[in-house]
């Protein structure tokens, strides 16, 4: 039976998929079929299914072409690839010369990497461009900026290097730990792995949601500032805060980065951590050893990056993915917002997932949707920049 189009958009969501467009096809598509779609950034078509899918995917295929073809003999040509009678209706029509498929364009992950996410993404990642070459991927290549297109050019050329796992420093949020963040975030690794160092904060405190002592009794709670506003569990954070002792904790971490045996290649974080992943990788881009990806979970610019004015006296060149939950109470969407302004517009990129203030969210397909899309975002920051 037909999807209807709120009922895509539901799975969308819920796929974190929200730059992927809907085709005019999918209303033919089973339920299986659009999360099989989206979950695959877009690559996964399902075959037709009866005369209305015929007639949708011969609608949409008669649209691909990258020039404007609306003649009989391309309508006809595009139904007949949606019935699978390509070879009869050649036959039988003469010989038609079809416009060329445009060329894929890098994926939401790639072009972070590449510092352009403002651009329309695509859904093919670095290795998926190499293998078709360069002169085929010259119309796309022509459609970017002259930064990301010699960056991508470069990256193209480059012969291939065996894999490596990424290196990422890990921070917690507030009144939790490091051991606690690994537990939060252990669906995250299963899809990426990486050489991570949970470090833990200095300052003992008590946390605000009492649901942490449940779920983790035994653990160390703490931070790494003080934040002068402390909101109660499920209250959110006001604008206009800060944090007392923030440039000593970013000192401090600072300086167990540049103690690693080998320079780190990102930094992830939740809820405060997540604002001192920002901070962290604003230091660094300044001291001209910059990280090559940010990832903040649940992250919150309500007014502490006005403390650290030389560090974020220009928007920031970093890769970022920012992650935030639609029921966050404790950090609205607003101050998300904020946070990605600490960014140029084609170096951050804002995903959702339904739940609330969590690293990520608890429904199963969900969640693994949304750790491959940070997974591919920090191996493809990695791989440009090796």
């Amino acid at each position: 039976m037909p999807l209807e189009r709120h009922e895509l958009e539901a799975i969308q969501a819920e796929t974190c998929a929200d730059d992927i467009e809907i085709p005019d096809a999918a209303r033919a598509w089973s339920e299986e079929e659009a999360y099989a779609f989206f979950e695959s950034g877009g690559t996964a078509w399902p075959n037709p299914q009866g005369l209305e899918a015929t007639e949708l995917l011969a609608y949409y295929e008669a649209r691909k072409p990258a020039a404007e073809n609306h003649s009989a003999s391309a309508l006809l040509a595009a139904l007949g690839k949606s019935l699978g009678m390509e070879d009869e209706l050649a036959s039988s029509e003469a010989a038609t010369t079809q416009p060329p498929t445009p060329p894929p364009t890098p994926s939401l992950e790639l072009l972070l990497a590449l510092g352009c996410a403002h651009l329309a993404p695509g859904a093919a990642g670095l290795a998926e461009l190499r293998a078709l070459g360069e002169a085929a991927l010259a119309p796309a290549l022509a459609g970017l900026k002259l930064g990301p297109r010699q960056r991508l050019r470069g990256a193209l050329r480059a012969p291939p290097t065996a894999a490596r796992r990424p290196r990422i420093l890990c921070l917690h949020g507030n009144g939790t730990c490091g051991d606690i963040l690994r537990r939060q975030t252990a669906a995250l690794w299963a899809q990426l792995d990486a050489d991570c160092t949970f470090l833990d904060g200095d300052l003992p405190t008590v946390a605000s949601d009492p649901a942490i002592s449940e779920y983790f009794p035994g653990l160390p709670q703490l931070r790494y500032a003080t934040p002068s506003k402390m909101p109660a569990a499920g209250d959110a954070i006001e604008a206009g805060g800060t944090y007392v002792g923030l440039e000593a904790a970013l000192e401090r971490i600072a300086a167990a980065a540049a103690a690693a045996t080998e320079p780190y290649d990102g930094v992830v974080g939740f809820s405060q951590g997540a604002n001192l992943a920002v901070a962290l990788a604003a230091k660094l881009e300044a001291e001209k050893r910059p990280l090559r990806f940010v990832v903040a979970f649940c992250g919150s610019q309500f007014g502490w990056a006005a403390q650290l004015p030389e560090l974020f006296a220009a928007p920031l060149a970093t890769p970022a993915l920012l992650v935030r939950g639609e029921k966050d109470t404790l950090c609205p969407a607003p101050l998300c917002a904020a946070l990605a302004a600490l960014f140029r517009a084609g170096a951050v990129a804002t995903v959702a997932h339904t739940a609330g203030h969590r690293p990520l969210p608890s429904a199963p397909q969900e969640n693994v949707a949304l750790c491959r899309r940070v997974a591919r975002f920090a191996e493809a920051a990695v791989a440009v920049g090796s």
